[in-house]
C-alpha cells in the first residue's frame, strides 16, 4: 500500500488505520490443500505512514521447515509505523490501558519478527512486544528514528547448514537515530548453535546517534557485537550475565571504529554520575575464550567506566587492544543516578529540549577551556607582544589550556626560552605537532630535554576533545528523542528547526531522506551542498568523503524515482542495475540498496554476524562447470567536464557508433532540452538551465542495434 496524503502546510499526514486484536498463523495447511510452500510476509506496508499495530501475535506452527523458510510477522519498507500493547478491556485509566489489561504483540518461530528498512526517514516504534524462537527478532537495514523499548527477546541458538551462525535479537545495518532501551535479550540455550542479543553495523552512515542502553543480555554467545563505523555509538548501563560454556564475549567489537565509551572527566570540578560507563557484568571471565569486552579490530577502543565490582570492567578478562581505565574520583555507584531511564524521565518534548540545552550549554563551557572560548584573540595577543612576562601573566589568566595552533605560537614567538617552557608545561603532555615544534625550535637544548620529558602521554586536549565529543553524542541522542516526536507528528518545520542543532554535514544527511518525497527541490539542493563539502574534504578526509560521495550518488540516483508511478516496482532495468551495483560496491549504502533489492524479490536472504575472531565464514558452493560467455564490445559515453557551468562535451567510446539523439531531464522527469546529432562526439549548451543536478539521456546506433545511455550531469554556477 502506498498513502502519502499532505495537509494544507504540507506536511504528510498519518494513515488512520491499524490492526488490533488479531491473530496470523502459518500452519501446515498453508499454501493449496497442504503443499509445501514457504510463506512470505504475514503483513506488508510500503509508503504508509503511522500505522498502529496492537495487540497482535503473529506465529509459524511448521516447526519442520528450515529457520529460513519459516516466513516473516512484518516486512515495511519506507514506512512509518508503531508496535504497541493492545487493550482487552475498554475501561481505560487516565493514564492509558491498565497494565493487567494489556495484551503485548507477539512474533513466534519465524524466520524474521519485524523487518524494517528505508530511505526516506520513516520514523518506527516497538514497544512491550515479545518475539521467541525467530532467527531475526528485528532485522533493521537502513532505517532511521527506530524506538525498540520495553520488548523481551528469547534468542534461538542458531546452526544454519553449511554456515553454523547466529541467530538474532535485534540485528541493524546502515541504521541511525535507534533507541534499544529497557529490553530482555535471552539466549534459548543448544549445544550446536549460536545467538547474539544485538549486532550494529555501519550506524554513522544516515547521521549517527544510536544508543544500546539499559538492556539486560543473558545466556547468550555475544551480548552485543559491533562493526564498520559506529563513532556515535553508545553502549551503556547494560547489565550482562555470562554462563560458563556459552556465553563468550558480553561486548565484542568485530571490526572497524568505536565511539570512546565513557569519560572519567579528568580536569571537571564536580563528575556527573552518566558520565562514567555503568555496564555491568557477571559470571566468570577470563582473557582469552569468556571475555567482558573483546576487540579483533585493527583499532583500539576506549572503555571508561566505574571502577566499583561488576561495574568496572576486570583487566583480567578482555581480550584485544582496548583502552580506559577504571574512573577514580567518581561519585558511589548507584545505579537510578548513573543510568537514568530516558523513556520515563525524557518523555515530552519539554523534557527533551531542557536536556538539548544542558547538552549545549556543557559543550560551550568545555570549548570555552581552550582559549578562553576565542583562539583568535588569543593568537592575536600572542603575535603582538612585546613584553614576554606580561604575555606570560595574560596567559596564565586564561585558563586551564591553549590550543594547539597556540602552543605552536608560543613556540615560534622571539621571547627567551625559559619564559616559553614556563607557558608550555602547564598543557603538558603534548600533541604530535607541538613536540615536533619544540623539537625544531630555537629554544635551548636544555629548555627542549626538559619540555620532551614530560611530553609524553595523553594530552588534556585530546582528553578534553574526547570529553566534548561525548556531550555532543549525548546531544545527538537527545535530538532524535526530540525529532523522533516531531517525524511521529509530521511536522516537518520543526524538524528542520531541530536539525539545525546537528553538526552541519549531520543536518543535511538526515535531511534528504525526510525531504526525498515531500520536497524534491529541497532534497536536491541538500545533495548539492554535500558535493560541494566532500570538495573540499577530499584531500584531507578521503574515508569520509568516499562514504559522502556513496550517499550523494543513491539519493541523487532515488530521488527520481521516490515520486515516480509504482515506485520500486517501475524501476527500469538500468535503475535496477545500478541499484544492484551499489549493493555489489559494499559501500556505506549498500545495505539501504540491498533492502529495495530484498523487498522487490519477496527475498531476505540470511546475513550473518562474525566469528569471535572478527572474520566471516565465507562457503562457496560446489557447482558444475558451465559455458563462461566471451566479453561483448560495450558501449560506454564520457561527459566532460562535469560539473560544467553549462557547456559539456559528449564522447562515445565505440567509434562506430552515432548519437541520434540527446535528451536533457530534470529529477522530476520534465524535460528541458533536446537535440538531434549524426556524430559519436557533440557539444552542448545548457547555460539556460539553473544551478543542479540533471539527467543526460541518449540514444545512439551500433550495428544497427539502438542502444540508449543515462548520465548525471551537475549545472554549477
Amino acid at each position: 500500500m502506498k498513502y502519502l496524503p499532505v495537509n494544507i502546510q504540507g506536511n504528510p499526514t498519518n494513515d488512520l488505520g491499524g490492526i488490533s486484536n488479531c491473530t496470523f498463523t502459518t500452519d501446515n495447511n498453508f499454501g493449496d490443500g497442504g503443499s509445501f510452500i514457504n510463506p512470505y510476509a504475514q503483513i506488508t506496508m510500503w509508503n504508509t505512514r503511522n500505522i498502529s499495530i496492537l495487540g497482535n501475535k503473529f506465529e509459524n506452527l511448521r516447526l519442520n521447515v528450515s529457520e529460513i523458510d519459516r516466513g516473516i510477522g512484518i516486512v515495511a519498507i519506507d514506512a512509518a509505523f508503531t508496535i504497541n500493547p493492545g487493550c482487552n478491556t475498554p475501561i481505560i485509566s487516565a493514564s492509558g490501558c491498565l497494565l493487567v489489561n494489556q495484551i503485548k504483540n507477539e512474533f513466534h518461530n519465524l524466520y524474521t519478527g519485524i523487518s524494517t528498512s528505508g530511505v526516506n526517514g520513516a520514523s518506527f516504534t516497538v514497544d512491550n512486544a515479545l518475539f521467541t524462537n525467530n532467527l531475526y527478532g528485528i532485522r533493521i537495514e537502513g532505517a532511521q528514528f527506530g524506538e525498540i523499548i520495553r520488548s523481551t527477546f528469547n534468542v534461538p541458538f542458531s546452526a544454519i547448514p553449511g554456515e553454523t551462525k547466529y541467530g538474532f535479537g535485534i540485528y541493524a545495518t546502515a541504521a541511525s537515530a535507534i533507541k534499544i532501551e529497557g529490553n530482555v535479550f535471552y539466549g534459548l540455550y543448544n549445544t550446536t548453535g549460536r545467538s547474539i542479543g544485538v549486532f550494529m553495523n555501519n550506524s554513522d552512515v544516515g547521521g549517527g546517534g544510536v544508543s544500546n542502553y539499559r538492556n539486560d543480555y543473558l545466556n547468550l554467545s555475544i551480548g552485543t557485537q559491533v562493526a564498520g563505523s559506529n563513532t556515535t555509538l553508545e553502549i551503556d548501563c547494560n547489565r550482562f550475565y555470562k554462563q560458563t560454556s556459552v556465553s563468550f564475549a558480553d561486548i565484542h567489537m568485530a571490526n572497524g571504529v568505536l565511539a570512546v565509551q565513557g569519560d572519567c572527566g579528568i580536569g571537571l570540578q564536580y563528575v556527573p554520575a552518566t558520565l562514567p560507563q555503568a555496564n555491568e557484568f557477571y559470571g566468570i571471565c577470563n582473557n582469552t575464550s569468556f571475555n567482558q569486552l573483546r576487540n579483533t579490530s585493527s583499532t583500539s577502543f576506549e572503555y571508561n567506566s566505574y571502577p566499583q565490582a561488576d561495574v568496572g570492567f576486570d583487566t583480567s578478562c578482555i581480550n584485544g587492544i582496548i583502552l580506559g581505565v577504571p574512573c577514580e574520583n567518581t561519585p558511589i555507584y548507584i545505579r537510578g543516578e548513573a543510568c537514568p531511564s530516558t523513556i520515563t524521565t525524557i518523555g515530552s518534548s519539554v523534557d527533551k529540549l531542557v536536556k538539548i540545552e544542558e547538552d549545549k550549554s556543557q559543550i560551550t563551557f568545555l570549548q570555552n577551556k581552550v582559549d578562553g572560548g576565542n583562539s583568535l584573540e588569543i593568537q592575536q595577543l600572542i603575535a603582538n607582544s612585546i613584553d614576554a612576562n606580561n604575555l606570560k601573566s595574560q596567559l596564565d589568566s586564561i585558563e586551564p589550556y591553549l590550543s594547539q595552533q597556540n602552543q605552536l605560537a608560543v613556540i615560534n614567538k622571539n621571547m627567551p626560552s625559559v619564559i616559553k617552557k614556563q607557558i608550555l608545561e602547564d598543557n603538558a603532555a603534548f600533541k604530535p605537532e607541538v613536540c615536533n615544534g619544540i623539537v625544531n625550535s630555537t629554544m635551548s637544548n636544555a629548555v627542549k630535554n626538559q619540555l620532551m620529558a614530560i611530553a609524553c602521554g595523553e594530552s588534556p586536549l585530546d582528553r578534553l576533545d574526547k570529553l566534548i565529543h561525548h556531550y555532543e553524542n549525548e546531544l545527538r541522542l537527545a535530538s532524535n528523542d526530540l525529532l523522533k516526536v516531531y517525524l511521529d507528528s509530521n511536522y516537518l518545520d520543526s524538524v528542520s528547526f531541530a536539525l539545525t542543532e546537528r553538526l552541519s554535514i549531520e543536518e543535511k544527511k538526515l535531511m534528504v531522506p525526510i525531504l526525498i518525497q515531500m520536497d524534491q527541490s529541497s532534497a536536491q539542493n541538500y545533495l548539492s551542498e554535500i558535493l560541494t563539502y566532500i570538495s573540499t574534504i577530499q584531500a584531507s578526509k578521503l574515508e569520509e568523503a568516499n562514504e559522502l560521495q556513496a550517499f550523494y550518488d543513491f539519493y541523487s540516483l532515488l530521488l527520481p524515482i521516490s515520486n515516480s508511478a509504482g515506485g520500486f516496482f517501475s524501476l527500469t532495468p538500468s535503475e535496477l542495475q545500478e541499484i544492484k551495483n551499489t549493493v555489489d560496491q559494499r559501500n556505506s549504502m549498500s545495505g539501504y540498496a540491498s533492502s529495495i533489492i530484498h523487498f522487490i524479490n519477496k527475498n531476505h536472504p540470511y546475513v550473518d554476524a562474525y566469528d569471535f575472531d572478527g572474520t566471516k565464514i565465507i562457503t562457496q558452493p560446489i557447482q558444475q562447470e558451465k559455458w563462461v560467455p566471451l566479453p561483448e564490445e560495450s558501449v560506454s559515453m564520457s561527459v566532460y567536464p562535469n560539473p560544467s557551468t553549462g557547456v559539456f562535451d559528449l564522447i562515445i567510446s565505440e567509434s562506430t557508433a552515432v548519437i541520434n539523439s540527446i535528451l536533457v531531464f530534470n529529477l522530476e522527469g520534465r524535460l528541458l532540452y533536446e537535440s538531434q546529432s549524426a556524430t559519436s562526439s557533440v557539444t552542448i549548451d545548457l547555460s539556460d538551465l539553473d544551478h543542479g543536478i540533471y539527467l543526460l539521456k541518449i540514444k545512439t546506433l551500433i550495428d544497427e542495434t539502438e542502444i540508449r545511455l543515462t548520465e548525471r550531469i551537475i549545472v554549477s554556477k
